[in-house]
């Protein structure tokens, strides 16, 4: 019995709460779906740039007659010409049989930009002005789902599921609407712990597309979590097949093998899959990653992003990760050529200003330290809420020695979510030049013993050792 003939069925039985799945259980979105950013709930390196971001958003190559609509929209809607973007979207819909409706593109373009109420109100009136069209319900199914308001978004799927039975076997839109309600409700299913339901929806969606990417992935995450690897592995592979933007099997299953706590078996998967996929640039990242934040090797993590800046010679992700590398290893006067080309590239990035702000700073001299200064003022004021422009501005002017300035600084950084291991160290320099040893020495602590990437690990586990620590590392 497929699922939508049995909705009323399955409610009366009721749903058992277990609790949400991994955090990167199935995450669905109503704006990759609908802009063609496929494979939901499979990381992707699209960059930070704007024109990266762009690219997600509208979907497809920059000469295609769909791009061309939705560049011209997104750009109405920076505009705040929002009526202008709808006309542009209407005009898409008009010329593309079986593509997403136009307020529902523009509602994922609002979300987009920082306008979720305006996003949901647009939702809430297509619903209304378009009774027996699934697509609104969807969209606003995955708001709900991503906000974690589980019954809400499964009571969306459920009913675009029964409009979507309804609609005319020969329209254009039909396959792909039933396809999305089933795995709407099969994410719902997966995220309360459900995983039989979960794996019968998403067993039915492979039935109706037997190359359905998002299907095959979910199957293999649930199976792995049943430790049925082999069949897990078999899913993996097909969601690879299908879908360029998906992992491969072998660091799909390195993944499940890091959320499930065995960091032996993830690096055991992921150095298989760097060996066996040289020039995968998506592996060889994802090998150094795991090298530098989870064992903290720097040096050893410098052959895969090699291996990726040898594919792909202008990778931001890469070439930021190589100076790191080079930072971590005391290598300072090559971390600050490589973060001085970054800066050139993309001036705007956060993390490139704070990371060359921070080595200016520790190389020394009046003219590096002034630099600093300014490049690390520049970068904190232009960006008030990150945490590591915060972090960098208070090293660098401890490194001026405007020493309370600095603690003040440190202090909000690491009280701010999202401090690193790096951010309390040099809050505990801070605090020790402000003569507060035990507030330092609790700060340096906790930073030896938190996981993650650590650029100063020797500096601090050297200190600590002068203060009668014994690091977790070292």
């Amino acid at each position: 019995m497929h699922y939508f003939a049995a909705t009323r069925r399955r409610r009366d039985e009721g749903f058992r709460l277990f609790g949400f799945a991994h955090p990167l259980a199935f995450s669905h979105t109503w704006l990759a779906a609908l802009m063609a950013v496929s494979l939901a709930g499979i990381p992707t390196s699209c960059g930070s740039s704007p024109i990266a971001r762009d690219q997600a958003a509208i979907g497809g190559a920059a000469g295609d007659a769909q791009s061309v609509f939705r560049r011209k929209a997104l750009r109405a809607v920076r505009q705040e010409d929002v009526d202008s973007a709808l006309e542009l979207l209407r005009q898409e819909f008009r010329s593309l049989p079986g593509g997403p409706l136009p307020e529902v593109t523009l509602a994922g373009m609002l979300q987009q930009e920082g306008q979720p109420q305006q996003a949901r109100m647009l939702l809430e009136q297509a619903v209304v002005a378009l009774p027996e069209d699934p697509e609104p319900h969807l969209a606003l199914a995955d708001l709900a789902w991503r906000d974690r308001r589980l019954s809400d978004a499964c009571l969306q799927y459920e009913r675009a599921g029964q409009l979507a039975g309804e609609m005319p076997d020969d329209s254009p839109r039909k396959a792909r609407l039933t396809e999305w309600a089933l795995a709407g409700l099969g994410s719902v299913a997966e995220t309360r712990g459900q995983s039989k339901l979960a794996f019968e929806l998403f067993s039915q969606l492979l039935e109706q597309n037997p190359k359905h990417s998002q299907a095959h992935y979910r199957l293999g995450h649930i199976l792995f979590a049943l430790q049925r690897s082999e069949e897990a592995i078999a899913h993996l592979t097909a969601a690879a097949e299908s879908n360029p933007n998906a992992p491969t099997a072998e660091l799909a299953i390195a993944g499940l093998h890091q959320q499930a706590g065995d960091t032996d078996a993830a690096e055991e998967w992921l150095r298989r899959a760097a060996d066996s996929a040289t020039s995968n640039a998506q592996v060889q990242l994802a090998l150094a990653k795991f090298l530098l934040s989870v064992r903290n090797a720097p040096r050893a993590a410098a052959a895969p992003i090699a291996r990726v800046i040898e594919v792909d010679p202008e990778s931001q992700e890469a070439r930021t990760l190589e100076a790191l590398t080079a930072w971590s290893t005391g290598d300072l006067e090559r971390a600050e050529g490589l973060l001085e080309k970054l800066t050139l590239d993309n001036p705007s990035s956060v993390e490139a200003n704070a990371y060359l702000s921070s080595v200016l700073a520790e190389r020394g001299g009046p003219k590096r330290v002034m630099r600093a200064e300014e490049v690390a003022t520049l970068n904190s004021s232009s960006h008030p809420n990150s945490v590591p422009a915060a972090a960098a501005f208070g090293w660098v002017v401890l490194h001026a020695g405007k020493v309370d300035l600095a603690a003040r600084q440190l202090e909000a950084a690491v009280k701010a979510n999202g401090a690193d291991r790096d951010a309390r160290y040099y809050y505990a320099r801070a605090l020790y030049r402000t003569g507060k040893t035990r507030a330092a020495t609790e700060q340096l602590t906790t930073a030896l013993n938190a996981t993650g990437l650590f650029i100063h690990l020797n500096d601090a586990a050297e200190w600590g050792q002068t203060l009668g620590l014994v690091p977790n590392e070292g």
